[in-house]
C-alpha cells in the first residue's frame, strides 16, 4: 500500500520548498466566498436537515471554507445526516435485533442505513474540512468583510467634462 500524501503544512516545515520554491502552490485554486446562505429548497420540509444546514454554514464560514460551489454537496451532507438521524432514533426505539415472522430474530434494517449513512458522513465530512487532518490539507479563502456588489452600487461617479 503506498504512503499517503505529505500535506503542504508538512512540506513547508521540513523545509522542502527553501530547496525548491517552484514547487509551493503560491496562486491556489480557490472556489469564489459566500455569505451564508439560507437553506435550499430541496432542504424545505426537513427540520433536521434545515438545522444542519446552519449549523454545517457557521462552521465552514469560520474555517474560511464556505464557497457557493460547495452548495450541493452540502445538501447531500445534510440530507444523509438526516437519514442518519431518523435511522440512529429507530434503531434505538426498535432495538438492534427484531423478530421477524417465519424467520426468527434477524439484523435491524435501520442499522445498516445507520452504519452506510456514517461512513458517507464521514467520507463527506474530510473532503468538506471538518476533521482535523482533513483542515491540514485545505486552503482557506480569505474574509469576506464588504460585498462587493455594494461596493459598485455605492460608488461616485466622476462627471467629464
Amino acid at each position: 500500500m503506498p504512503r499517503k500524501r505529505k500535506t503542504e503544512a508538512n512540506k513547508e516545515s521540513a523545509g522542502s520548498f527553501t530547496v525548491h520554491p517552484g514547487r509551493k502552490m503560491n496562486n491556489p485554486v480557490a472556489a469564489k466566498r459566500t455569505r451564508r446562505p439560507a437553506a435550499p429548497k430541496e432542504l424545505k420540509g426537513d427540520r433536521v436537515a434545515t438545522a444542519k444546514w446552519k449549523h454545517l454554514c457557521e462552521c465552514l464560514d469560520e474555517l474560511g471554507q464556505l464557497a457557493v460551489t460547495d452548495q450541493d454537496i452540502m445538501v447531500i451532507y445534510c440530507r444523509t445526516w438526516s437519514q442518519w438521524m431518523h435511522a440512529q432514533q429507530m434503531e434505538i426505539e426498535q432495538g438492534s435485533v427484531i423478530q421477524v415472522e417465519k424467520q426468527g430474530a434477524r439484523r435491524n434494517p435501520y442499522s445498516v442505513i445507520v452504519k452506510e449513512s456514517a461512513a458517507f458522513l464521514y467520507k463527506l465530512g474530510n473532503d468538506m474540512g471538518l476533521s482535523p487532518q482533513a483542515r491540514t490539507r485545505l486552503v482557506t479563502m480569505p474574509k469576506l468583510e464588504d460585498d462587493p456588489a455594494e461596493e459598485f452600487k455605492n460608488r461616485k461617479l466622476k462627471v467629464v467634462g
